[in-house]
């Protein structure tokens, strides 16, 4: 009876800390400061930011399951590889990346970027609520902080901003879903001006 009692009591402790173990991994529409700076509805969205992405790096259904992680950081390893010879290719089509972006409400939209009227870049405004929510993040990873400094300090996505991504991937944890919206969004944010220029051009 008493060694019963105390397998189901370590089975418990081992749950509790597996739980634990995963808070970052919750669903974003769920994070206390995720909703302290977006609505539900919002939330939802960058949910779907994150999911997007993260499918196209990985074929993973589940994109918060530790496989999907994993090659999510092999992708950014490639990333930095690829990058010594200045081409770098994101696994997403254009007409992918316009349909998402059409999907997104104007509200969250208007709370990440900047969009130009006449083109239709997508800019990284610096006071935005998305890169005060980054700022916010950098208290617990300061690696949020010193990205969203960048953007501040350039007013948008400059060279440094992606620089600092792209060849030190080691210092985003991607292990936290916050951090893993970040790159989702840098991402998909030069990938997608990268491919408008292109169709401007052409």
């Amino acid at each position: 009876m008493f060694k019963a009692l105390q397998l189901t009591l370590i089975a418990i402790g081992i749950f509790t800390i597996a739980s634990c173990g995963n808070s970052d991994n919750d669903l974003l529409s769920e994070e206390s400061l995720v909703l302290e700076h977006f609505t539900l509805q919002e939330a939802e969205e960058l949910e779907k930011i994150h999911d997007f992405f993260i499918t196209h790096v990985s074929n993973v259904k589940d994109p918060n399951s530790s496989e999907a992680i994993d090659d999510l950081t092999h992708f950014l390893i490639d990333l930095k590889e690829a990058g010594s010879t200045g081409v770098i290719e994101i696994p997403i089509s254009y007409e992918e990346e316009k349909n998402l972006i059409g999907e997104l409400s104007t509200s969250l939209i208007d709370k990440i970027w900047d969009k130009d009227t006449e083109i239709g870049y997508l800019n990284m405004h610096p006071l935005s609520d998305y890169v005060q929510f980054l700022l916010e993040l950098g208290k617990e990873h300061p690696i949020a902080k010193d990205y969203a400094e960048k953007i501040q300090q350039a007013g948008t996505i400059s060279s440094t901003v992606i620089s600092s991504l792209l060849m030190s991937p080691e210092k985003y944890d991607t292990n936290v879903n916050a951090i893993r919206l970040l790159i989702a969004i840098h991402y998909i944010t030069i990938d997608y001006n990268n491919n408008l220029s292109a169709d401007v051009i052409y």
